[in-house]
């Protein structure tokens, strides 16, 4: 896993984002959609976090946004928070990769809902090209990319109004026992300033 933090000391938000190696590319061709169906599930319920609203809940609570998506070939999960609420929101992020629950009674729901946003986008010639057939890409390990603030772009690392060396022993604490594939290092990368 490689993290990259960064520190703005004009920064008044706590940013983080986990984007998986794995999208609509990776797909079994007998099920399409379960990359976009495995990123709705993890939002609902962990094993230390069983109610389905309470990763939401926290970070609206503490004015935040989170959001995913998924894309050809990784699915992107991301947050913000008030800076001092970074540990409660990473405790309950980090959860949706360690215990996700996978509740039988959100599993129809959510293939409800993931197959209503594909019908809505039937017409959407960006989307057509999800159906090449044939197209499949190769897994990969878990990365955390930078958040661009300043453009306001997608993609985040770490981001918040805080020393450099709190953010790093905080990040190593949140994901050391994440469990990851590929080899078995982990890295961080410290940023003395939020790169454009």
């Amino acid at each position: 896993m490689q993290v990259l933090l960064a520190s703005d000391s004009n920064c008044d938000r706590a940013a983080c984002a986990l984007c998986v190696g794995v999208g609509r590319l990776h797909e079994p061709k007998d099920m399409p959609g379960l990359a976009h169906f495995c990123e709705h599930m993890l939002f609902l319920g962990t094993e230390a976090f069983p109610d389905e609203a309470e990763y939401k809940r926290f970070i609206k609570r503490h004015g935040g946004k989170c959001n995913a998506s998924t894309g050809d070939a990784q699915t992107c999960y991301v947050f913000d928070v008030a800076p001092l609420q970074l540990a409660g929101a990473l405790d309950r992020f980090c959860q949706f990769f360690r215990t996700p629950l996978f509740t039988e009674s959100a599993t129809e729901r959510e293939i409800n809902a993931v197959d209503s946003e594909h019908s809505m986008r039937l017409q959407d010639d960006g989307r057509r090209s999800y159906a090449v057939p044939g197209q499949r890409g190769k897994s990969g390990d878990f990365f955390v990319a930078r958040r661009r603030a300043s453009k306001g772009q997608r993609g985040h690392g770490l981001a918040m109004p805080a020393w450099i060396d709190e953010l790093e022993r905080g990040a190593q604490e949140a994901w050391r026992p994440t469990p990851q594939r590929g080899d078995n290092e982990s890295t961080s990368e410290v940023a003395d300033e939020v790169m454009d």
